[in-house]
């Protein structure tokens, strides 16, 4: 999660930015049952999911960040 807070710091689409506030929402609202030791077989489809969003907005963040890039001037690169 860090490494998206600084990533915040990076050009960003409105795409990315809502990926973002996805990422934070789920983990808000999922604090609850990772910390829950009676619920810990529910830990893994969460982890899995928070993975696969955060995954997501990393490359959104990515694409973001190389569409913004200026052409390089050597065009045989």
């Amino acid at each position: 999660m860090l490494n998206l807070v600084r990533a915040d710091a990076l050009p960003t689409t409105p795409e990315a930015r809502s990926l973002m506030r996805k990422v934070m929402v789920l983990l808000e609202e999922s604090t609850e049952q990772i910390t829950d030791p009676d619920r810990s077989g529910e830990i893994l489809p969460l982890a899995t999911a928070l993975n696969r969003l955060i995954v997501s907005t990393r490359e959104q963040i990515l694409d973001d960040a190389v569409a913004a890039s200026p052409v390089p001037d050597r065009p045989e690169m």
